[in-house]
């Protein structure tokens, strides 16, 4: 049973519709004393929201597709709060697609190993009903696709966040003295004209 369209508009602007109605608060407290508990309590009920949204869709019977314009729809709604909050002046293209690539990054792998296989295996039922040869093969090869890609994403995840992140290992020389002797750090630099970007780098 597909689910009501207006249910599912509902369920997709619900987070981006929170994030922009409780942003207005922010914007009107930069200058509170308590902004960063404010910010903190904002962070928490949008993420439940949001969390609360996907749940519904999925219970309603909705395309674990209807996530990806629901979490756009909420990263357009948080940018003029970061704007206003840490003075990013990227544009929202820029915004979007570097977070994008930071969520791919955080959890690509893991959609890789789990729900991939799960939706490969029910487009060779789709494709070929029954349990024929041909359906196995296919689901055999689509099945060690997916396993190349987890192997070779787990061998090079360190060479492939560094890359969505835009980012690039530290030289030795560069380390700091709070370093630890066994840690790797690493030099990010975000696609973002960021007034705190800049400040950060005048005090280096």
């Amino acid at each position: 049973m597909r689910p009501a369209p207006l249910l599912v508009a509902f369920l997709i602007a619900a987070p981006a519709t929170y994030a922009w109605w409780s942003g207005r608060r922010i914007l009107r407290s930069l200058d509170d004393p308590a902004l960063a508990e404010l910010l903190q309590v904002r962070r928490r009920r949008v993420a439940q929201v949001t969390l609360g949204a996907v749940i519904a869709a999925g219970l309603a019977g909705a395309s674990l597709a209807l996530a990806i314009p629901m979490l756009v729809g909420l990263l357009v709604a948080q940018y003029p709060i970061r704007r206003a909050v840490f003075g990013d002046e990227w544009s929202l293209v820029q915004y979007v697609a570097y977070c994008t690539a930071s969520f791919v990054a955080a959890v690509g792998l893991l959609f890789v190993a789990i729900p991939l296989p799960v939706y490969m295996a029910g487009l060779v039922r789709t494709w070929m009903p029954g349990p024929t040869p041909a359906s196995f093969g296919l689901a055999l090869v689509l099945g060690a696709l997916c396993a190349a890609v987890v192997l070779i994403w787990q061998r090079w995840f360190t060479t492939i966040w560094l890359w969505l992140h835009r980012a690039s290992p530290l030289k030795t020389t560069l380390r700091t003295r709070h370093s630890s002797p066994g840690s790797t750090p690493c030099s990010i630099t975000p696609p973002i004209g960021s007034a705190v970007a800049h400040r950060s780098i005048a005090s280096v």
